[in-house]
């Protein structure tokens, strides 16, 4: 619980960025306790490079996540107080 709250407390001091999703709320139902964040349309990084076969990555684009990653990692650790993202993956 003390690990949400910290996690919940962060997030809420962030400004919008671009290339982060924006907290939108929290939630509980029964013993879970949940993160609401905006809506991504063309679903998760994690199903783009595993699970949606159709789709061919050019180079480009390849590099264009690369970029847009960076970025959003560069903006936390240079926000004040400096946020550090240890366990950067693509998610289920």
């Amino acid at each position: 619980m003390k690990e949400f709250q910290r996690e919940i407390s962060t997030l809420v001091k962030l400004k919008p960025h671009i290339n982060l999703v924006t907290l939108m709320g929290v939630g509980q139902e029964n013993d879970d306790f949940f993160i609401i964040t905006e809506f991504c349309s063309g679903g998760t990084l994690f199903d783009i490079l595993h699970k949606m076969k159709s789709i061919d990555l050019n180079w480009d684009q390849r590099i264009k996540i690369c970029i847009d990653i960076a970025e959003g990692m560069n903006y936390l650790h240079l926000s004040n107080p400096r946020i550090i993202h240890r366990d950067l993956k693509s998610l289920k």
